[in-house]
């Protein structure tokens, strides 16, 4: 079964699709052809990777590379993967990509950060080839305090974002400091 997916359009023209389960399938041709499995299970092929309770991927192209966010829910921390074809060779970079038991939102120009119980279900806004944002779905509590016409419902934020910089840092950690690729 195909569960919560994420699909790009490739530079190549190739459709590919990520799921939760990690299973990369790649679609030549319309995005209503087949899609042809390329792999069951990338999560265990990368090194320092959590394998289990993996859900929310979102995969992008940007700087030559190809990224991918993916969020471990019972850990409630989100991972930051990066590879040079976007089907095997992925690497962890380092740190964590966003977790909620961290402050890492910020007003613009200020010190207040903007803190939310759950952060989920990333997506990535793109021009020109180069991350500007990125949503989040989030609430104030613990989903199971969420009660109907309480004020707390889901909401969904936009966050703005240095890709430019993320490229460079993406780079440095896949190919090292001294072997980048411009």
């Amino acid at each position: 079964m195909i569960r919560k997916i994420c699909i790009i359009l490739r530079p190549d023209g190739v459709y590919e699709l990520l799921n939760r389960d990690g299973l990369i399938a790649l679609c030549e041709g319309s995005i209503l052809d087949t899609f042809h499995l390329r792999h069951e299970n990338i999560w265990p092929e990368i090194k320092g990777l959590p394998t289990e309770n993996m859900e929310d991927p979102v995969l992008w192209y940007s700087g030559g590379l190809y990224h991918c966010v993916v969020n471990q829910w019972s850990a409630r921390t989100a991972f930051y993967i990066i590879s040079e074809n976007g089907v095997d060779g992925w690497k962890l970079a380092d740190g964590i990509a966003y977790s909620p038991l961290r402050d890492f939102i910020r007003y613009e120009d200020s010190d207040v950060v903007n803190r939310w119980n759950k952060i989920e279900r990333p997506g990535v806004y793109l021009e020109e080839g180069v991350v500007k944002a990125m949503t989040f779905s989030v609430l104030d509590l613990p989903k199971e305090e969420d009660k109907g016409n309480d004020g707390h419902a889901s909401k969904v934020i936009v966050v703005p974002f240095d890709g430019e910089s993320l490229n460079r840092f993406a780079r440095e950690q896949y190919y090292g400091k001294q072997n980048q690729k411009v």
